[in-house]
């Protein structure tokens, strides 16, 4: 992680004589702090849309729907949150299958990703600043959390259930921290380590790195030059950044000895970017994460590439908060799907308080 903050620092004091003190500030501090799509104006009209639910399609608005697949026939939906980012489930999850008499689990696909509409492919401007506020916007975290709040409206609940996976745990975060009256149950599956960056634990990126064979050691520090080339940035496209993000999927499966199934005309490319500069380089959320009021399962594989640590400051601050962890990789609800569907169907039966 330190080796990132360099990479970045160095290419944006490169910018500096072109206006690149703006540049600066936009990557070393967030664009998004828990609490701005509810309290900022230039996002009130996210939240005026009037959400339509047809067959596999939220629409939203004229711009954006959102594809769907549903498991199960229960009368009380659960939106699943996708991590990635960027990369939808090719499959629903095993491990839910047998709650589906009772709920209807929706596998949304996230705005910039999968069968949802994707705004962006190439910028014309050369402008850095205008550029990063409109892909913030657009497809940044506030825009993926107003769109959890309109799939409720959509949905017809005034609480919603909300299952989120790594990057989409902490999108479900967000949420419960800007709606904490509208979340009935929060489960976080091994949620991503961004609460905090630069992290403790040096990531995602650098946990790769450290398990990935020698021979392929001098490649992934040049794919992260490549990541981290923000300066170039906006001379992309969006199939070659579903390109860059397909060949990480390339480096963890080789890191991890795991294969991971993903449909590559799925996975986002702008999306991610957009997530990545909302958060900057420098953060701390853990002190809103105290605002979240719904009851919260936090589930981690003993297997996962992150260790536990990486969950710590969802247990430290989130006041009603549990942890469970089982045998099974970061996608635990395929290794060892019967028993994450029995510490989900418990933690969701309980009484509410």
């Amino acid at each position: 992680m330190k080796r990132k903050i360099l990479i970045i620092t160095a290419i944006v004091l490169a910018l500096l004589g072109v206006g690149g003190y703006f540049i600066y500030q936009m990557m070393m501090g967030p664009m998004y702090l828990p609490g701005d799509l509810t309290s900022k104006e230039e996002y009130k009209q996210f939240l005026e849309a009037n959400p339509i639910k047809k067959q596999n399609f939220f629409e939203l608005n004229d711009s954006i729907s959102l594809y769907y697949e549903k498991q199960g026939t229960g009368k009380t939906p659960v939106l699943i949150i996708h991590g990635g980012p960027a990369i939808p489930y090719e499959k629903p999850w095993n491990g839910l299958e047998g709650l589906t008499g009772d709920y209807t689990f929706y596998y949304y696909h996230q705005r910039g990703a999968g069968q949802s509409s994707r705004p962006f492919d190439k910028f014309e401007s050369s402008n850095f600043f205008q550029n990063a506020l409109a892909l913030n916007k657009t497809l940044g975290i506030p825009a993926q959390v107003a769109d959890i709040e309109l799939l409720r409206k959509a949905l017809g609940q005034e609480k919603i259930i909300l299952i989120g996976h790594s990057f989409g745990g902490f999108l479900a975060t967000m949420y419960a921290i800007e709606f904490p009256e509208r979340v009935q149950s929060l489960v976080l599956v091994a949620p991503a380590e961004v609460i905090k960056l630069p992290s403790e634990g040096g990531g995602l990126y650098e946990a790769v790195r450290e398990r990935l064979p020698e021979n392929l050691q001098a490649d992934y520090s040049n794919y992260l030059e490549q990541v981290f080339d923000f300066k170039n940035l906006f001379k992309k496209s969006e199939q070659e950044l579903v390109n860059q993000n397909l060949e990480f999927i390339q480096y963890y499966e080789a890191a991890t000895q795991q294969s991971i199934e993903v449909k590559p005309e799925n996975i986002g490319g702008w999306m991610s970017q957009a997530l990545y500069l909302g958060m900057g380089v420098q953060h701390d959320y853990s002190e809103y994460l105290k605002q979240i009021t719904a009851p919260t399962l936090v589930v981690h594989g003993t297997d996962d590439i992150l260790g536990q640590k990486s969950v710590q400051l969802y247990l430290d601050h989130i006041p009603k908060t549990e942890l469970k962890t089982i045998s099974g990789s970061h996608f635990m609800f395929y290794d060892n799907p019967i028993k994450f569907g029995e510490i989900v169907s418990s933690f969701l039966s309980k009484p509410q308080e």
